[in-house]
């Protein structure tokens, strides 16, 4: 047994499985001037690996420090 066996997995994914996120909608968040806390939020949201939403940002943390 490897030594973190209890701890750690392997995933292997099957040829032609997406592990991409697919964009659905209008327009992908743009950085427009007057929404950047919004860019940032999306932004973070969309692209970065989280399971609770604290894990983007502290509550001490504006969208835009975090990103």
């Amino acid at each position: 047994d490897h030594p973190k066996h209890l701890t750690h997995r392997r995933v292997i994914r099957s040829k032609g499985h997406h592990t991409l996120p697919n964009i659905v909608g209008p327009f992908f968040p743009r950085d427009d001037p007057g929404h950047r806390e919004y860019y940032c939020a999306s932004i973070l949201a969309l692209l970065s690996p989280w399971r609770c939403i604290k894990e983007l940002r502290t509550d001490l943390e504006t969208w835009e420090e975090a990103f």
